[in-house]
């Protein structure tokens, strides 16, 4: 059996501290034209240290190789840098609002290196980089 990973010293404080599992930093070259950032970990995420390295990351990268792109030239972050439970609950969690502003301090300088194009991948990661406020009427399907 795998042992849980934890994450830095940065983790320290969040409302995710003693539940959420394992830590990944944004990945991906600083001058990348294009970041996407996504929701949290998941499972396989968190055992790699990596985001988007599991069943979320099979489909990115078969996208990128549809549109002739290699997972290299992009900058992936998350809005939440670990995986938040070993049930992956964030969208509607209680302490969903508190993990997303002390991770902010790993996504807010990836949001600042000056990337042409920032997708959001996911309610979850639309809402934050837009400021969005949580609601039913507001999802992905209306910015497609």
């Amino acid at each position: 059996m795998l042992s849980k990973p934890s994450g830095p010293y940065g983790c320290s404080g969040c409302a995710l501290e003693s539940k959420g599992i394992g830590f990944a930093p944004p990945t991906g070259p600083v001058s990348a034209p294009l970041a996407v950032v996504g929701e949290a970990l998941g499972r396989y995420e968190a055992y790699a240290g990596q985001p988007f390295v599991g069943p979320s990351g099979s489909l990115l990268n078969r996208l990128l190789r549809m549109l002739g792109r290699d997972r290299a030239d992009l900058r992936i972050a998350n809005v939440v840098s670990c995986q938040p439970t070993a049930t992956n609950w964030l969208d509607g969690a209680p302490w969903e609002r508190a993990a997303i502003q002390h991770c902010s301090r790993y996504l807010e300088p990836v949001l600042a290196e000056g990337h042409r194009v920032v997708a959001a991948l996911g309610n979850t990661s639309m809402r934050n980089l837009l400021g969005l406020p949580k609601g039913k009427k507001i999802n992905m399907e209306n910015f497609h």
